[in-house]
Protein backbone atom coordinates (compact mmCIF):
# COMPACT_ATOMS: atom_id res chain seq x y z
CA UNK A 1 0.00 0.00 0.00
CA UNK A 2 2.64 2.64 0.75
CA UNK A 3 3.79 1.98 -2.67
CA UNK A 4 1.08 3.94 -4.38
CA UNK A 5 1.16 7.02 -1.89
CA UNK A 6 3.48 9.02 -4.75
CA UNK A 7 -0.19 8.56 -6.83
CA UNK A 8 -3.48 7.45 -4.65
CA UNK A 9 -3.89 11.25 -4.16
CA UNK A 10 -5.00 12.11 -7.86
CA UNK A 11 -8.57 12.12 -9.36
CA UNK A 12 -10.03 8.83 -9.34
CA UNK A 13 -10.59 10.03 -13.60
CA UNK A 14 -6.40 10.25 -13.72
CA UNK A 15 -5.31 7.49 -11.75
CA UNK A 16 -5.79 4.22 -14.09
CA UNK A 17 -3.61 5.59 -17.09
CA UNK A 18 -1.46 8.09 -14.52
CA UNK A 19 -0.20 4.63 -12.63
CA UNK A 20 1.45 3.66 -16.10
CA UNK A 21 3.60 7.09 -16.49
CA UNK A 22 4.90 6.81 -12.75
CA UNK A 23 8.32 5.37 -12.80
CA UNK A 24 10.01 4.83 -9.28
CA UNK A 25 13.67 4.03 -8.76
CA UNK A 26 14.30 2.31 -4.97
CA UNK A 27 17.71 3.11 -3.54
CA UNK A 28 20.25 1.67 -0.71
CA UNK A 29 23.67 1.32 0.15
CA UNK A 30 26.04 -0.46 0.75
CA UNK A 31 29.88 -0.44 2.09
CA UNK A 32 33.08 -1.47 4.74
CA UNK A 33 36.62 -0.13 4.36
CA UNK A 34 37.47 -0.93 1.00
CA UNK A 35 34.31 0.54 -1.11
CA UNK A 36 30.67 2.37 -1.13
CA UNK A 37 28.02 1.47 -3.15
CA UNK A 38 24.92 3.31 -4.05
CA UNK A 39 22.05 2.51 -6.01
CA UNK A 40 18.72 0.05 -6.95
CA UNK A 41 16.26 -0.81 -9.51
CA UNK A 42 13.69 1.68 -11.72
CA UNK A 43 10.21 0.14 -12.60
CA UNK A 44 6.74 1.77 -13.13
CA UNK A 45 4.79 1.84 -9.65
CA UNK A 46 2.08 -1.07 -10.67
CA UNK A 47 5.12 -3.02 -10.97
CA UNK A 48 6.62 -2.26 -7.72
CA UNK A 49 2.54 -2.63 -6.16
CA UNK A 50 3.35 -6.37 -7.56
CA UNK A 51 6.90 -6.93 -6.21
CA UNK A 52 5.73 -5.71 -2.49
CA UNK A 53 3.08 -8.68 -2.47
CA UNK A 54 5.19 -10.75 -3.93
CA UNK A 55 8.18 -10.20 -2.06
CA UNK A 56 6.48 -9.91 1.60
CA UNK A 57 4.98 -13.70 1.02
CA UNK A 58 8.79 -14.87 0.67
CA UNK A 59 9.79 -13.13 4.07
CA UNK A 60 9.57 -15.77 6.02
CA UNK A 61 12.29 -16.87 4.11
CA UNK A 62 14.47 -14.32 5.05
CA UNK A 63 15.86 -13.81 8.43
CA UNK A 64 14.42 -12.04 11.64
CA UNK A 65 15.22 -8.50 13.08
CA UNK A 66 15.60 -6.96 16.52
CA UNK A 67 11.66 -7.13 16.84
CA UNK A 68 11.08 -10.88 15.78
CA UNK A 69 10.08 -9.75 12.08
CA UNK A 70 11.04 -11.44 8.93
CA UNK A 71 12.93 -9.19 6.55
CA UNK A 72 15.49 -9.29 3.72
CA UNK A 73 19.42 -8.20 4.25
CA UNK A 74 21.61 -9.19 1.70
CA UNK A 75 24.10 -9.73 4.40
CA UNK A 76 22.84 -11.41 6.78
CA UNK A 77 21.21 -14.06 3.56
CA UNK A 78 25.08 -14.57 2.43
CA UNK A 79 26.49 -15.96 5.92
CA UNK A 80 25.92 -19.34 5.06
CA UNK A 81 25.18 -21.26 1.74
CA UNK A 82 21.69 -22.36 3.05
CA UNK A 83 20.50 -18.53 3.25
CA UNK A 84 22.30 -17.82 -0.05
CA UNK A 85 20.52 -20.31 -1.98
CA UNK A 86 16.61 -18.95 -0.29
CA UNK A 87 17.88 -15.81 -1.62
CA UNK A 88 17.76 -16.94 -5.29
CA UNK A 89 13.68 -16.89 -4.36
CA UNK A 90 14.08 -13.32 -3.78
CA UNK A 91 16.29 -12.34 -6.91
CA UNK A 92 13.85 -13.98 -9.01
CA UNK A 93 10.71 -11.98 -7.69
CA UNK A 94 13.47 -8.74 -8.83
CA UNK A 95 14.27 -10.21 -12.14
CA UNK A 96 10.07 -10.67 -13.25
CA UNK A 97 9.14 -7.21 -11.96
CA UNK A 98 11.75 -4.87 -11.97
CA UNK A 99 13.14 -2.39 -15.43
CA UNK A 100 16.92 -2.59 -15.02
CA UNK A 101 18.91 -1.37 -12.63
CA UNK A 102 21.46 1.80 -11.80
CA UNK A 103 24.23 2.27 -9.18
CA UNK A 104 27.58 3.97 -8.32
CA UNK A 105 30.50 2.27 -6.88
CA UNK A 106 33.36 3.89 -5.36
CA UNK A 107 36.69 2.68 -4.69
CA UNK A 108 37.29 4.34 -0.64
CA UNK A 109 40.69 4.38 -1.05
CA UNK A 110 40.38 6.47 -4.29
CA UNK A 111 38.27 8.66 -2.77
CA UNK A 112 40.46 9.84 0.26
CA UNK A 113 43.23 10.49 -2.37
CA UNK A 114 41.03 12.57 -3.95
CA UNK A 115 38.97 14.52 -1.86
CA UNK A 116 41.12 17.70 -1.00
CA UNK A 117 40.53 18.30 -4.58
CA UNK A 118 36.50 17.81 -4.93
CA UNK A 119 35.01 21.18 -4.18
CA UNK A 120 31.27 20.16 -3.41
CA UNK A 121 28.75 22.99 -4.34
CA UNK A 122 25.93 23.98 -2.83
CA UNK A 123 23.25 25.80 -5.41
CA UNK A 124 21.06 28.98 -4.97
CA UNK A 125 18.41 30.52 -6.99
CA UNK A 126 20.42 33.04 -7.57
CA UNK A 127 23.39 32.35 -9.91
CA UNK A 128 25.70 34.69 -8.41
CA UNK A 129 25.68 33.17 -5.04
CA UNK A 130 27.27 30.04 -4.65
CA UNK A 131 28.83 28.68 -1.52
CA UNK A 132 31.24 25.32 -0.95
CA UNK A 133 29.81 22.89 0.64
CA UNK A 134 32.59 21.31 2.57
CA UNK A 135 30.39 18.10 3.53
CA UNK A 136 29.68 17.12 -0.09
CA UNK A 137 33.72 17.11 0.38
CA UNK A 138 34.30 14.76 2.45
CA UNK A 139 30.72 12.45 2.79
CA UNK A 140 31.18 9.66 0.66
CA UNK A 141 27.20 9.47 0.46
CA UNK A 142 26.97 13.44 -0.91
CA UNK A 143 30.03 12.35 -3.45
CA UNK A 144 27.89 9.46 -4.34
CA UNK A 145 24.00 10.86 -4.26
CA UNK A 146 25.40 13.73 -6.95
CA UNK A 147 27.20 11.28 -9.31
CA UNK A 148 24.39 8.91 -9.58
CA UNK A 149 21.93 11.96 -10.07
CA UNK A 150 24.39 13.12 -12.60
CA UNK A 151 24.87 9.97 -14.34
CA UNK A 152 21.17 9.37 -14.37
CA UNK A 153 20.39 12.36 -16.15
CA UNK A 154 23.11 12.12 -18.50
CA UNK A 155 22.03 8.61 -19.49
CA UNK A 156 18.22 9.96 -19.90
CA UNK A 157 19.14 13.31 -21.81
CA UNK A 158 21.19 10.50 -24.23
CA UNK A 159 18.11 8.12 -24.33
CA UNK A 160 20.33 5.04 -23.48
CA UNK A 161 17.67 3.54 -20.79
CA UNK A 162 17.08 -0.26 -21.07
CA UNK A 163 13.33 0.91 -21.54
CA UNK A 164 12.98 3.41 -23.62
CA UNK A 165 9.34 4.64 -22.30
CA UNK A 166 11.41 5.34 -18.87
CA UNK A 167 13.41 7.83 -21.22
CA UNK A 168 10.29 9.73 -21.92
CA UNK A 169 9.21 10.03 -18.04
CA UNK A 170 10.19 11.74 -14.60
CA UNK A 171 11.19 9.21 -12.37
CA UNK A 172 10.50 9.82 -8.25
CA UNK A 173 13.72 8.61 -6.19
CA UNK A 174 13.55 6.84 -3.13
CA UNK A 175 16.10 6.30 -0.67
CA UNK A 176 16.81 4.14 2.18
CA UNK A 177 16.89 6.21 5.57
CA UNK A 178 19.84 8.23 6.16
CA UNK A 179 20.96 10.80 8.45
CA UNK A 180 21.99 13.05 5.02
CA UNK A 181 18.63 13.50 3.84
CA UNK A 182 18.37 17.05 6.20
CA UNK A 183 21.05 18.55 3.39
CA UNK A 184 19.98 16.91 0.73
CA UNK A 185 16.36 17.85 0.89
CA UNK A 186 17.60 21.98 1.86
CA UNK A 187 19.47 21.84 -1.28
CA UNK A 188 17.23 19.56 -3.73
CA UNK A 189 15.12 22.35 -5.34
CA UNK A 190 18.44 24.77 -5.95
CA UNK A 191 20.85 21.33 -6.54
CA UNK A 192 18.10 20.76 -9.62
CA UNK A 193 17.29 23.65 -10.78
CA UNK A 194 21.65 24.81 -11.00
CA UNK A 195 22.33 21.23 -13.16
CA UNK A 196 19.10 22.36 -14.83
CA UNK A 197 17.51 18.95 -14.58
CA UNK A 198 13.57 19.57 -14.23
CA UNK A 199 12.67 17.25 -17.13
CA UNK A 200 13.99 14.22 -15.65
CA UNK A 201 13.05 13.86 -12.00
CA UNK A 202 10.17 13.24 -10.81
CA UNK A 203 8.79 14.40 -7.04
CA UNK A 204 10.90 15.30 -4.44
CA UNK A 205 13.44 12.50 -3.10
CA UNK A 206 12.25 10.39 -0.26
CA UNK A 207 13.99 8.69 2.59
CA UNK A 208 11.96 5.90 3.49
CA UNK A 209 12.31 2.80 5.83
CA UNK A 210 12.71 -0.33 4.30
CA UNK A 211 10.64 -2.46 6.99
CA UNK A 212 7.46 -0.67 5.20
CA UNK A 213 8.64 -0.05 1.23
CA UNK A 214 9.72 -3.38 0.30
CA UNK A 215 11.72 -2.76 -2.77
CA UNK A 216 14.30 -0.76 -0.54
CA UNK A 217 15.34 -4.62 0.53
CA UNK A 218 15.47 -5.36 -3.57
CA UNK A 219 18.00 -2.46 -3.39
CA UNK A 220 19.52 -3.87 -0.93
CA UNK A 221 20.12 -6.96 -2.64
CA UNK A 222 21.76 -5.11 -5.74
CA UNK A 223 23.99 -3.01 -3.48
CA UNK A 224 26.04 -5.74 -1.78
CA UNK A 225 26.07 -8.25 -4.43
CA UNK A 226 27.63 -4.98 -6.80
CA UNK A 227 30.32 -4.41 -3.63
CA UNK A 228 31.06 -7.91 -3.40
CA UNK A 229 31.46 -7.32 -7.41
CA UNK A 230 34.24 -4.78 -6.64
CA UNK A 231 36.05 -7.18 -4.42
CA UNK A 232 36.58 -9.74 -6.94
CA UNK A 233 36.52 -7.76 -9.65
CA UNK A 234 37.42 -4.12 -8.98
CA UNK A 235 35.50 -1.05 -10.35
CA UNK A 236 36.96 -0.93 -14.40
CA UNK A 237 34.15 -2.65 -15.85
CA UNK A 238 31.94 0.00 -14.21
CA UNK A 239 33.48 2.91 -16.53
CA UNK A 240 31.53 1.64 -19.74
CA UNK A 241 28.35 2.50 -17.63
CA UNK A 242 26.72 -0.85 -18.45
CA UNK A 243 27.96 -4.61 -16.98
CA UNK A 244 26.60 -7.02 -19.04
CA UNK A 245 28.18 -10.10 -16.91
CA UNK A 246 26.41 -11.60 -14.44
CA UNK A 247 26.57 -10.81 -10.95
CA UNK A 248 25.23 -13.22 -9.01
CA UNK A 249 26.44 -16.92 -8.91
CA UNK A 250 23.44 -18.24 -10.24
CA UNK A 251 23.10 -16.74 -13.30
CA UNK A 252 25.70 -18.51 -14.55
Amino acid sequence: DRVWTHVNGLAPSRRAGRLLMVWQAYIDESEDADYFVVGGYVSSAERWAQFSEDWEELLPFGVLNSRNEYQFKMSQMAGNSERLERAQAFFRVIEEHVLFGIAIAIKVADFERAKDRIVGIAYRPDPQEVIINSKAKDNLYYFAFHNMMMAFHKAKAQHIWPVSEVSDGKVDFIFDERMEKKTILENWDAFIEGNLWEGHFGATPRWESDDEFLPLQGADFLCWMLREYCHEKGTENFRSGIINEPLFPWMQ
